[in-house]
């Protein structure tokens, strides 16, 4: 079964200084993502501020966001307005940002687990149900 991966994830997989998940869940996240809308944005400017930090150069920039096409991506269709809603709701119940949110009505709407290192994101998934990787 596919899986929702948030940005935190994605960075931990692909940034060189960052804490890897195991090989048994990045195999499990290679079978397919989910993703909302902005996770696209969300990921090119964590490498941002990763190249800006000077963890990684300006140039690795481009070849990380050229990886991101190896992974089998499948964009959020929902209407974006119902989403938006949703997402905001769990974001008040929850305490997340609506961003962080929008992983977790993803997960919860589409019945797939999430991928996150999130530490509040996490708590919010298992408190509705989710099953995290």
């Amino acid at each position: 079964m596919a899986s929702v991966i948030d940005a935190s994830f994605t960075l931990a997989i692909f940034l060189p200084d960052e804490a890897s998940p195991d090989a048994a869940t990045i195999e499990e996240v290679a079978r397919g993502v989910a993703v909302p809308r902005h996770w696209f944005a969300e990921v090119a400017s964590g490498y941002v501020q990763a190249s800006r930090r000077g963890r990684i150069g300006t140039a690795m920039v481009a070849e990380l966001l050229k990886a991101l096409e190896g992974l089998s991506v499948e964009p959020d269709e929902a209407d974006a307005l119902i989403a938006q809603r949703q997402s905001a709701v769990l974001a008040l119940q929850y305490g997340l940002t609506v961003y962080d949110a929008a992983y977790l009505e993803l997960a919860l709407r589409l019945r797939r687990p999430l991928a996150t290192f999130d530490t509040q994101l996490r708590a919010a998934a298992l408190a509705a149900g989710v099953v995290l990787l």
